[in-house]
């Protein structure tokens, strides 16, 4: 039985760094609220989204380039 991450493509691993970074977007601004609003959590935050974009941009390169994944669009979705 294969394990999951053998049927992943580049292009999926791209998808879920991207995912990570928006939640990690959201969980800083939580963060940011909940300890008496430290500036850390906010800079933190702002520096998710350009790496999210970038995740999202080479991603979609990836992608075209290699071909679809068993679960390329479900994660792109997600993301």
């Amino acid at each position: 039985m294969p394990l999951l991450f053998q049927s992943f493509s580049i292009a999926d691993f791209v998808t879920l760094i991207n995912a990570f970074a928006g939640s990690a977007s959201i969980l800083f601004c939580l963060n940011y609220l909940g300890n008496d609003r430290k500036l850390p959590y906010v800079t933190m935050a702002f520096w998710c989204f350009p790496i999210g974009f970038l995740a999202d941009f080479f991603d979609g390169i990836i992608a075209r380039s290699t071909g679809s994944s068993i679960y390329g669009a479900d994660f792109d979705s997600l993301a």
